[in-house]
């Protein structure tokens, strides 16, 4: 999945919701949409600085972040110095080999969804 709302179509807002609120883990990759920077800004919580209240990092922040964040259970968010596939060298080389091959048939899958009542 990579959206919340790729969720709400399949199941609805609601159960998306409860979905997301229930994933022990959540990994938030660069260029989130606001919404959901707005979301891990209040997560991430505040710290004080020269006796005034800051989010520890602000949705502008979040939004334009080159790191990745993960969140694991209840412990305290994770930063995580992640590099692209391209830039290690043996995933990229892993990138270089060919797909495999793909069997004929009708071209139709089948794709079904759980329904969550």
């Amino acid at each position: 999945m990579q959206s919340v709302s790729q969720l709400a179509t399949v199941y609805g807002p609601n159960e998306s919701q409860a979905i997301v609120e229930n994933s022990a883990t959540q990994v938030f990759f660069p260029g989130l949409p606001l919404a959901v920077t707005q979301d891990l800004e209040q997560i991430l919580g505040e710290r004080e600085i020269n006796e005034k209240t800051v989010p520890l990092k602000s949705s502008a922040a979040l939004r334009t972040m080159i790191e990745n964040i993960a969140i694991i259970g209840n412990h305290r968010p994770i930063l995580l110095d992640s590099k692209a596939w391209y830039q290690d060298s043996k995933l990229k080389r892993l990138g270089s080999l060919p797909s495999p091959p793909i069997k004929a048939g009708d071209g139709n899958m089948k794709v079904e969804y759980i329904p969550l009542n």
